[in-house]
Parts: C-alpha cells; sequence; structure tokens
C-alpha cells in the first residue's frame, strides 16, 4: 500500500463498520507516527468473500488509487474504481 514516489505514506481501507472514524473509508496515514492522516472517499461494499473488501492500491507517485468494490451487493459484480487524488496531494 506504498507509493514509491511518495515516502511516508501508507494507503488503507477500514473495512469494518463497527462505530469507528475510518469505518469505510479510504484514506492515507502518514508513517512517521505524527497520526496524520488524508481522507480519499467512501465505498460501500458487502464482505462475503474474500475478494469482496475493497484494498487501496496507490499508483507509484501515490497521485491515483485504484479499489475494487462490489458496492453494496452481495451477488453484484466486483468492479474498479480509481480515484484520482491530484487535486488533493502535493
Amino acid at each position: 500500500t506504498r507509493a514509491n514516489r511518495r515516502p511516508g505514506w501508507g494507503y488503507a481501507v477500514t473495512n469494518d463498520y463497527t462505530g469507528t472514524a475510518l469505518d469505510g473509508e479510504i484514506y492515507a496515514l502518514r508513517l512517521d507516527g505524527s497520526r496524520r492522516v488524508e481522507r480519499y472517499g467512501r465505498y460501500r461494499g458487502v464482505n462475503n468473500t474474500y475478494n469482496d473488501p475493497p484494498r487501496a492500491v496507490p499508483s507509484p507517485d501515490g497521485k491515483r488509487l485504484v479499489f475494487a468494490s462490489n458496492w453494496g451487493s452481495p451477488t453484484g459484480p466486483l468492479q474498479a474504481y480509481v480515484l484520482d487524488l491530484r487535486p488533493l496531494c502535493p
């Protein structure tokens, strides 16, 4: 989940809905212990199988992020989505 040309950041998705602050969100965390978080978007998903939960995969520069989701349909297809973060990331 690391972008090689954006060192110090890890990209993640919270795949549970237990009432925590980042439930169902796609975000990046600063890996230096500063607890800095960049929130990029939300997704809807039904996690019935191993492949159902989204996994954030950044481009090498961290300015685009791809994830797959069934978008809340337990029998629906997994589709790929791209978040264009260029307006948000330096």
